[in-house]
């Protein structure tokens, strides 16, 4: 199942300040009720005239779960440009908005940007986020999983559903085409991934002849096998905000730019903004050095973000930066390709800047 390609771009730090009213209850509903609807369509297949599937059964159990899973995917999924959830929350949910002219993309080069446009913003919890996340977070996130369903061990898989995010993010979604690199959209697609992993946990047992078999999903899923039939696991509803992080904002998990002319026109615009936020004004991303350790914290296992967390927001976690100038940092992707080392570090070396003339 492939998804048609989407590139949207979202302005966190245009109008940062303003408060929205927080959309997670609305968004919580939403997730609830198209899930239930998954839930009730299966078990009525499941319950078919010349034959029965139940999910109690160890010889049933797999194609029950291929059946809710297919439903869940009809109903959640969506191959449009805009995703299911980022649709109803563009026309449901309380949000602001930046036209293109105002934003930071308002010198942009990008034709894809100039012809879209930029996502409304909304609040989920404490974080404002873009509505093209939530088109990452259950599309992206759902191609990730099932072509990583093959393999067993979590860190392997982890780490081939963050190739395959670096690579979407490059080829289909970002420098290609926007020619923005986003990392907010990563932790995205990465927690859609952690989503779809939840709806049932995988909990494995052997066989007579040592083979691994599930037979049940585990009790933290999503979902679980109550009398033959699936249902929601009150111990554990789905939420939104065990997903969301500020590694979503991108105020927060700045994005990196293709060239050097297009990192300045943004930073230029970013610059003009400073002093309307909670920032500094030589330092307009990350707006919040806080939020870029707690983040950082967040994705240390495995050494997560590395993959994740934009090389801005993970060098000001650190230490203060070295790299600004009194205008704008000088940065471009290729850039930081030469200064990270294969292990996600920086090397120990001045930064080189580019040609532009500041």
């Amino acid at each position: 199942m492939t998804l048609q390609a989407y590139a949207g771009e979202v302005d966190q730090l245009t109008h940062r300040n303003q408060k929205i009213a927080d959309s997670t209850t609305l968004i919580d509903t939403e997730i609830k009720r198209l899930v239930t609807q998954s839930i009730n369509e299966a078990n009525k297949e499941m319950k078919g005239f010349f034959s029965q599937t139940s999910c109690s059964s160890d010889e049933t159990f797999e194609k029950a779960r291929q059946i809710i899973l297919t439903k869940l995917y009809n109903n959640l999924v969506t191959q449009n440009p805009i995703g299911v959830l980022e649709s109803f929350a563009n026309k449901n949910a309380s949000k602001k908005t930046t036209r293109l002219e105002d934003s930071i993309y308002a010198s942009t080069p990008s034709s894809i940007v100039k012809k879209y446009g930029l996502s409304p913003v909304i609040q989920v919890g404490k974080t404002q986020i873009g509505t093209d996340k939530l088109g990452h977070f259950l599309n992206e996130g759902y191609t990730f999983f099932l072509n990583s369903k093959g393999q067993d061990d979590p860190l392997q898989r982890s780490k081939l559903v963050l190739t395959n995010s670096q690579n979407s993010e490059k080829e289909m979604y970002g420098s290609k085409t926007t020619q923005i690199k986003s990392y907010a959209d990563m932790s995205a697609n990465y927690e859609g991934f952690n989503f779809w992993k939840n709806m049932c946990l995988e909990n494995f047992s052997q066989d007579e002849y040592g083979r691994r078999k599930q037979k049940k999903c585990s009790p933290e899923s999503f979902i679980q096998c109550q009398n033959g039939e699936w249902a929601l696991n009150p111990k554990h509803p789905v939420s939104i905000t065990e997903f969301v992080s500020s590694a979503w904002d991108e105020g927060i998990n700045c994005s990196l730019y293709s060239t050097p002319e297009f990192t300045k026109s943004v930073y230029d615009e970013m610059n003009k903004r400073a002093g309307s936020f909670q920032g500094n004004p030589e330092r307009p991303c990350p707006a919040d050095i806080q939020e870029c350790k707690n983040i950082q914290i967040k994705y240390s296992q495995y050494q997560l973000y590395d993959h994740l967390i934009s090389p801005v927001c993970l060098e000001v976690a650190k230490s203060r930066p070295q790299i600004f100038n009194e205008r704008y940092l000088r940065y471009n992707s290729e850039e930081w390709d030469r200064r990270i080392d294969a292990k996600g570090k920086f090397k120990k070396q001045t930064p080189q800047t580019s040609s532009t003339k500041l």
